[in-house]
């Protein structure tokens, strides 16, 4: 046994060697910040001086107003987030799967897919300075006023703030999600596709029962993905609005990063990012749970 292993060192050790500076930082940079957030969870840290309270941070979670607001946004979004990302990108691939003309699909699969190819703080920009600008001269405001509404705040009005985040990226077709249903789809055997035309299967007969079954693998890794990204997201909160107006669009994320950054109760923020971490470690479970069940269906 003993000379298996300083056999099989000799060989790889080299290899190993060659992965130690990835370690070396992953320790310094994921693990280390991880292990040391979930100590400081349990502290008042200040960044000068840390000292022991117990759980009373995570008492002040409870009772902590805007937190509970921010969840509540969260739950929103996320909630919006899963039909945006997936209904359009569904139907998309489907028409483009049915398409007869195989060029004609082959070319708007290459414009559907440049989408994904533009900066998120560009697309964050044309919709802030330019569709949703609050003044007469953007878009959306100047297409109301011609229509005999009137013009809306968006994000700066506290009513409108969270419905114009949903909004950014309109008609959400396009995208990765796109590219990978529309792989599954076309990953479906030509024997099955066959067997519904032989059957007497209709094209919406066969979407329900063939192939929305047959890419149910992806729409679970994606409803699983997206809800892991709602929880720790907060990119458009950070560039947008910064939470407000007041805490119209604050989610927990945003709400972590302020009482780190701005309040400087870092103590506070880890026990939010704890609380988020296991939010968010439970979410991963049942992903693995949901793909284990979907093999054993597929099998």
């Amino acid at each position: 046994m003993e000379i298996t292993m300083l056999k099989n060192y000799k060989r790889y050790g080299q290899y190993y060697l060659l992965l130690l500076p990835a370690f070396i930082l992953l320790i310094i940079f994921s693990y280390y910040p991880s292990f040391s957030g979930l100590i400081y969870a349990f502290t008042n840290w200040d960044a000068a001086t840390a000292s022991w309270v117990g759980l009373d941070n995570f008492k002040k979670i409870l009772n902590d107003r805007i937190l509970k607001e921010s969840v509540s946004n969260m739950l929103i979004l996320i909630g919006a987030g899963l039909v945006i990302g997936n209904v359009p990108q569904i139907f998309l691939a489907e028409l483009l799967f049915n398409l007869k003309n195989r060029r004609l699909s082959e070319r708007y699969r290459f414009l559907f897919t440049l989408t994904s190819l533009v900066p998120m703080v560009v697309i964050m920009l044309i919709w802030t300075q330019l569709v949703l600008n609050p003044s007469p001269e953007g878009l959306m405001n100047s297409i109301l006023l011609k229509l005999g509404g009137d013009a809306k705040g968006w994000f700066g009005d506290p009513q409108m703030a969270l419905f114009s985040m949903i909004l950014v990226g309109f008609p959400w077709v396009g995208g990765i999600n796109f590219l990978i249903y529309l792989a599954g789809l076309q990953g479906i055997p030509e024997s099955v596709l066959d067997a519904s035309k032989i059957d007497g299967c209709g094209t919406m007969r066969r979407i329900l029962f063939i192939d929305f079954p047959l890419i149910r693998s992806q729409l679970k890794f994606f409803i699983i993905m997206g809800i892991i990204m709602g929880i720790q997201g907060f990119g458009f909160q950070l560039l947008i609005t910064d939470g407000g107006p007041g805490t119209s669009t604050m989610v927990p994320g945003m709400w972590m990063y302020k009482n780190a950054f701005k309040y400087v109760k870092f103590g506070y923020a880890s026990s939010i990012g704890l609380v988020m971490f296991v939010s968010i470690l439970i979410v991963t479970l049942l992903n693995l749970k949901f793909i284990k069940s979907t093999e054993e269906e597929v099998g």
